[in-house]
């Protein structure tokens, strides 16, 4: 078993991808996170609080018990 950051990294990641980053020890650009699956979306440092706001309001008129167990 693995501590819990390296577990939840390498469930998002995969083994490859963690080894890279834990090895390479380097932070990734946002861009680079992107394309390797690790983000959603990237927005313009500007835009993050209105992004957060939306997505917020979209989370809670969703269905209120599934964003309970996620």
């Amino acid at each position: 078993m693995y501590p819990g950051e390296l577990a939840g990294l390498l469930a998002l990641a995969g083994p490859a991808l963690t080894r890279e980053i834990l090895l390479e020890g380097r932070l990734l650009t946002a861009a680079e996170a992107l394309n390797k699956g690790l983000l959603t979306r990237v927005v313009p440092d500007t835009e993050v609080h209105a992004e957060a706001l939306v997505t917020g309001r979209r989370i809670a008129a969703g269905a209120p018990l599934v964003a309970k167990w996620h």
